[in-house]
């Protein structure tokens, strides 16, 4: 086969593969463009090729390469005929598929908007005039391998028409698009660009490989023949449409990390543009950079594009002409002079391809831009908007598709505004499935606007519409409530009907003048004042928005009736003056601990100002006095939504500590989210004193009471016991009693207690004006000194003498008396100083010194009468006599010791001589009436034994002891009584004595009665307090206290109700034995006496499961006689005791019943331990129980029977006991029955 042949089958395989471009180019721009567009673009390729091939076949061949003139234009082979060479007939196929190329480069620019014939115009003014004239000018000749074309002939190169096909078809256009503008939607009002999606990338990506395939050809066949430049020419092709899509890649990644499809494609058919022009003259790496170059280009010119508003559709403008530009030049920067036989140097071939580009543009755009400019003007070449929005495929070849009647039914849809119709579904397509997605929305839109209706029905917000003028065009239900007027009255009135104003000149509320006056509340909610139709006013609060149907604004207006919110918030600013003025401190802070708003209270507590305290974490005020574990129970309450109850010891901000009792709770917001923490806090640091006060106190006394009730101990080991006591809980380490000699100036240590050498000794003797106890016999009182060597005192000889550096002590005194003094010191500063109840715990302890010293003087002055009494009775004489008498009393014998002489005066003859003289003339006539009845009932059988005077001769009177027995014989009838008369004056004398002292031992019995009712008056009264304010905490009066708190109060209370129950016996024992007790006769009823018992007693029988009980004698009158109060007190007491010492689970009961006519009975039984027999002889008696040992497992004083015991003597009845150990105890007191008769009218 000759060369030539080759040739012409070279040229005819690359002119089908340029043919193959155009589908190619139907693909991508089809892809790129809308489906409703994309049979018309289509077409619009089919005709591109059509039309072109004719008119290049006609004259656009001849205008091109036919005969040159002047290298303008040509004249000849127009209406090229077959007879021609074989090899022009190639040439001429391989051209007319570069003039149907540059002629489709304009299809794709201005798709979706030039109607079909305009279209067709363009096409025949650009294949058939502006192609081939600019062709002429670079190309003529070409097919014999010469350059007559006047730009051709300068030096112009341009391989394979980089800018004669590309940049020309580029140019025109531009030229276009700017004369019919861009997409209706393409850009924003503001110029933003709007990005138009293609309807099938994945076809417009098959038309880039379709056109990269073409392009192998379109390059390939420019040489014309098939030779060894071929294969180079292909590789830098391939090479850079390759760089050319690979720089855009990379190019995306640095900058915005998007990866676009219509870039990456258009950067392949850069990169092909680019190198159209110098793909026989550059080298692989050389391609490369201009195809890389080339996909930067374009992506340049499509932002510029953008920047001007200017719309190319499929990107033909960024990627034929400003690629083509580049690729022009790039023949001079790139290309191999020698290969390129210009002649020039490479700066002159700048200038060339520079003028060739220019002269492109002006010849191209410029001619374009006025011919079609010219026939738009005649015959415009846009669509109509409504056939752009139809769709040029409908409005230009009325071909229907699925997708047009979807658009045709939403269509009709959106002019009747029915959203009850529903799309037809065309089964197995995309657009079924989008139809059947649209009905789906139109149910869920139906159901949304249904729901939407329904909540502007009911809602209680006011929901009215408004026109562009301010007309009400819609009045909800809402709206008819509040402003009490309905809908048909409201719609087409004014919205500034609905909303009062003030007039300026008198105050008056008239209606808004102004038409608009709803522009007011354009999206700004306000408060206002709402106006009814009766010209009342109200509060309200109003906002408006807009919305557009279409093009036509809507305004929606939301009222809302805010007179119970305006209460409430004036409710809420007295409640916030409330918090401001509390005396309370309350604190809100964040989750974080950190403070966000305090009320005046806590500047006044804490010292911090609220400017010091906002920001400020509260961890500022901890003392460190608080434990982390409260600490951390604290949070986990608060945290998990509970209130935390508590108390806190705090550091004000002079670093002075306090007590707080708080309250603090979690404040969340509407999602129930916990947003803050609200602390309401109470200074509770005087009550804390007041209790820490009272709980030392009765510490001191229990104290004191353990020394005074022990049993076994000495006058002397009590008096040290008391002071080990004072030093311990005075916090001394010397503790003395002393007695003071004032005129002998004389002060001994009589007792002393010390925990360190002071060198201070019992016994031992000092100056009493030069100790500091003569401070407290001049002032009368207690005197306390903290810090001796910084006060007045610290040169006073005691300080010098002892270095001790604290004191306290007060007078002891004897009837009125001064004895001595009780007294502490401490060899260090007293830290904290000495307080008042110190100095009063202090006189407590002297006041029972004073006592016991009382008692024990007068107990020694019994002891000495009673000696003195065994001394009397030693030496008493007596004397014996015996009578004889008859069963009828007469005496017929007797005797008398003589001795009786020496007691009566009278000679023992006198007795004997008449036995009648003794009980007429000796024995005092006072006497002689007992003595006579003691006599019979002697004679009657019985022991006799009596005292009586006897009036001795002399006539002194003595008093004697007369102890006789009578005696019957078997061997006689008659009677013998033998009998001792002993003299017992004196022992009388001494009994006066004794019961004088006895009198003085009751006085001092009974001022210590008295102090022991003084002291438990004043222990009965810290005690109410403390169990009062521990039962107000207990119940939550100052706040909910946790389950631990509540543990801590129930001991609190049954600590102190058993101190309490203690104090009030040792109260009434004292009464009892001071002779304070009067017993009332007044009318009361058993019955509510037996209910009040089971009341106070019950809860105590609750707590050890035991079945308490009670009955009532149906005999027993209703109302009877006596002291209801201390009855209460025998049968509490009875009935406590019974419970305390009855295990759990067991039962007791207590009756009351009329005995017989004169008494009633109290009875009280429990199934308890019982009372051994031996005790039953001392049970009664005061502090005497069972087991009175520390250890016993029921805590008693030992003074409730008693108290009964003593009660229950007073009241003139008797107390029995019977039990047995192990099995229980019945306790029954039989009292005198007086019935009360109720009065009647």
């Amino acid at each position: 086969m000759s060369q030539s042949l080759l040739d012409i089958l070279w040229v005819l395989f690359c002119s089908s593969l340029v043919f193959l471009m155009q589908a190619g180019f139907t693909c991508l721009e089809s892809g790129l463009t809308r489906s409703k567009n994309s049979i018309n673009v289509a077409i619009k390729n089919l005709v591109d090729i059509t039309i072109s091939v004719l008119l290049f076949w006609a004259f656009g061949y001849g205008l091109m390469f036919g005969l040159t003139q002047a290298g303008w234009i040509g004249s000849s082979d127009f209406l090229l005929s077959p007879e021609t060479a074989p090899q022009r007939v190639v040439f001429f196929i391989f051209q007319a598929m570069f003039c149907s190329t540059a002629t489709t480069i304009l299809s794709g620019a201005i798709a979706e908007r030039v109607n079909f014939a305009g279209y067709a115009i363009m096409v025949v003014l650009l294949s058939g005039l502006i192609y081939p004239i600019f062709g002429h000018w670079a190309w003529n000749g070409l097919a014999d391998g010469t350059h007559t074309g006047w730009l051709g002939a300068w030096g112009f190169v341009d391989f394979a028409g980089s800018t004669v096909v590309h940049s020309v078809g580029g140019w025109v256009s531009l030229a276009t698009v700017l004369i019919i503008g861009p997409r209706t939607g393409r850009f924003s009002a503001e110029g933003e660009p709007k990005k138009i999606p293609g309807s099938n990338l994945p076809l417009s990506v098959l038309g880039v490989f379709l056109l990269w395939f073409g392009w192998l050809g379109f390059n390939g066949g420019s040489t014309f023949s098939l030779n060894e430049k071929i294969p180079a020419i292909i590789l830098n092709t391939i090479l850079a449409a390759s760089a050319g899509s690979v720089a855009v890649l990379l190019f995306n990644w640095g900058t915005d990390g998007r990866y676009q499809v219509e870039l990456l494609m258009n950067g392949v058919l850069a990169g092909l543009v680019a190198i159209t022009a110098a793909a026989h003259i550059v080298s692989p790496l050389s391609a490369i950079v201009i195809g890389a170059i080339g996909g930067l280009v374009m992506i340049k010119a499509d932002h510029l594009l953008e920047k001007f508003r200017i719309d190319d559709v499929v990107g033909a403008i960024p990627v034929h002409l400003a690629a083509g530009i580049w690729g022009t030049l790039a023949v001079a920067l790139f290309g191999n002079l020698t290969l390129m036989g210009t002649g020039l140097t490479r700066l002159e071939q700048i200038g060339v391809q520079v003028a060739g580009i220019v002269v492109c543009g002006i010849w191209a755009f410029g001619l374009g831009y006025l011919l079609i400019k010219t026939i738009d003007r005649y015959r415009p070449l846009r669509v109509s908007l409504e056939d752009e929005q139809v769709g040029l495929n409908v409005s230009e070849h009325d071909a229907a598709t699925e997708i047009l009647d979807f658009l045709q039914a939403l269509q009709y849809q959106a002019d009747t505004g029915d959203i009850h119709l529903r799309v037809h579904v065309e089964p197995f397509t995309e657009i079924g499935q989008i139809a059947r997605m649209y009905n789906k929305v139109l149910d869920a839109l139906q159901k949304a606007v249904m729901t939407t209706e329904a909540i502007v029905r009911d809602i209680q917000d006011g929901v009215v519409t408004l026109s562009r003028d301010g007309l009400l065009t819609s009045f909800n239900p809402g709206a008819e409530l509040i402003f009490g007027l309905s809908a048909a009255e409201a719609i087409g009135q004014p919205f500034s009907k609905l909303i009062a104003s003030t007039n300026g000149t008198n105050g008056t509320s008239s209606n808004y003048s102004e038409p608009v006056s709803f522009l007011k509340f354009m999206n700004n909610r306000q408060e206002t004042v709402g106006l009814r139709p009766d010209h009342s006013t109200f509060p309200l609060e109003v906002v408006v928005s807009e919305g557009n149907i279409g093009e036509e604004p809507l305004y929606t207006g939301i009222f809302r009736d805010i007179t119970e919110r305006k209460k409430t918030e004036e409710q809420l600013q007295r409640l916030m003056a409330a918090v401001e003025q509390s005396a309370n401190t309350i604190v809100i802070t964040n989750l974080e601990g950190y403070i966000e708003y305090a009320n005046p209270s806590f500047e006044r507590t804490t010292g911090y100002t609220l400017e010091e305290a906002k920001g400020v974490h509260t961890r500022v005020l901890k003392s460190g006095k608080t434990s982390q574990e409260e600490y951390k129970d604290l949070w986990e309450t608060i945290i998990s939504g509970g209130i935390w109850h508590g108390e806190f010891s705090n550091k004000k901000k002079n670093g002075e500590h306090y007590w707080e009792s708080a309250s603090i709770s979690p404040i969340r917001n509407t999602k129930g989210e916990i947003t803050h923490f609200l602390a309401v806090k109470e200074d509770i640091t005087e009550r804390k004193k007041i209790e820490n006060a009272l709980q030392e106190q009765v510490k001191r006394m229990r104290a004191l009471y353990e020394v005074f009730s022990s049993p076994g101990l000495s006058f002397e080991q009590q008096i040290e016991a008391v002071l080990r006591v004072g030093c311990e809980l005075l916090g001394t380490e010397v503790g003395i009693v002393s007695q003071v000699d004032e005129t002998d100036n004389v002060y001994k240590v009589k007792h002393i207690v010390t925990r360190v050498a002071t060198g201070i000794e019992k016994e031992q003797i000092f100056k009493f004006d030069q100790t500091f106890c003569y401070l407290t016999f001049a002032k009368g009182d207690a005197v306390a000194i903290s810090h001796i060597g910084q006060s007045q005192w610290r040169e006073h000889p005691c300080y010098h003498n002892t270095k001790l550096e604290s004191f306290i002590g007060t007078p002891i005194q004897i009837n009125g008396q001064h004895y001595g003094t009780v007294n502490f010191s401490g060899i260090k500063p007293k830290e904290p100083p000495f307080e008042e109840v110190d100095q009063d715990f202090v006189h407590l302890m002297a006041n029972w010194i004073s006592a016991t010293l009382e008692q024990q003087r007068a107990e020694k002055a019994l002891q000495e009468s009673e000696a003195h009494l065994r001394q009397v009775l030693s030496s008493v004489s007596v004397h014996i006599y015996m009578t004889e008498f008859t069963h009828d009393g007469q005496v017929v014998n007797g005797y008398i010791s003589p001795n009786v002489e020496e007691m009566t005066g009278y000679p023992q003859e006198r007795f004997l001589s008449d036995w009648s003289f003794w009980p007429r003339q000796v024995i005092h006539p006072d006497d002689r009436v007992a003595a006579a009845e003691q006599a019979e009932l002697l004679l009657s059988g019985e022991q006799s034994e009596m005292e009586y005077r006897l009036v001795r001769s002399d006539g002194r009177i003595i008093w004697v002891r007369d102890s006789a027995q009578v005696e019957n014989r078997l061997d006689s009838n008659h009677r013998f009584i033998y009998g001792v008369v002993s003299d017992i004056t004196h022992q009388k004398e001494a009994e006066q004595a004794l019961i004088e002292a006895h009198e003085r031992v009751s006085e001092t019995s009974r001022l210590k009665s008295e102090l022991l009712a003084n002291v438990s008056h004043d222990l009965r009264t810290p005690l109410g307090v403390i169990n009062g304010y521990t039962e107000m905490l207990h119940l939550g009066v100052y706040g909910p206290i946790s389950e631990k708190q509540k543990d801590i109060t129930s001991n609190i209370m049954d600590s102190t109700g058993q101190l309490l129950h203690f104090v009030t016996n040792l109260l009434d024992q004292a009464r009892i034995e001071s002779g304070q007790v009067v017993v009332k006769s007044e009318s009361f009823s058993p019955e509510e006496l037996a209910e009040a018992v089971y009341f106070s007693t019950k809860m105590l029988a609750a707590a050890k499961e035991i079945d308490l009980s009670y009955t009532l004698d149906s005999h027993l009158s209703p109302e009877i006689a006596g002291d209801a109060y201390w009855l209460r007190q025998i049968l509490i007491n009875l009935v406590s005791n019974a419970i305390k010492f009855t295990p759990q689970g067991g039962s007791v009961s207590y009756k009351l019943y009329k005995s017989d006519d004169s008494y009633w009975t109290i009875q009280v039984s429990d199934t308890g331990i019982g009372i051994p027999p031996e005790a039953k002889d001392y049970i009664f008696e005061p502090f005497r129980q069972v087991d009175g040992s520390a250890t016993r497992g029921n805590l008693g004083s030992g003074l409730g029977l008693s108290i009964v015991s003593q009660l229950t003597q007073l009241m003139g009845g008797r107390l029995e006991l019977q039990s047995e150990q192990g099995s229980g105890s019945t306790f029954t007191i039989i009292l005198p029955l007086t019935v009360v008769q109720k009065e009647t009218l």
